[in-house]
């Protein structure tokens, strides 16, 4: 059988393939996070860029929150701000 990719080769198309063979993706967000509105971009610590694709907003001040990106229906993506409850759906632009 072909052997797996390497976990930060699979980490880094996460977001960009139809299919991935992950379902959920961990990192966090680098420095300061005072929150989001619709259309925002965040860079997370792995170098991704993804975009809030819904008109939900939100306040913070969080010093390098962790998030969860996970799949959701219909080929969509949640970013969880871990501990705090709020997943706006998002997409992946770089």
């Amino acid at each position: 059988p072909p052997a797996q990719p390497a976990a930060a080769e699979r980490d880094a198309r996460f977001g960009f393939e139809s299919k991935a063979s992950a379902d959920v993706l961990e990192s966090y967000i680098p420095g300061r996070f005072l929150g989001w509105e619709a259309g925002s971009r965040i860079r997370l610590a792995n170098g991704q860029v993804w975009r809030i694709a819904d008109g939900s907003r939100a306040s913070y001040a969080l010093d390098d929150p962790k998030v969860r990106i996970h799949r959701a229906l219909f080929g969509t993506f949640m970013m969880e701000i871990v501990g705090h409850g709020r997943a706006p759906r998002v997409q992946r632009v770089e």
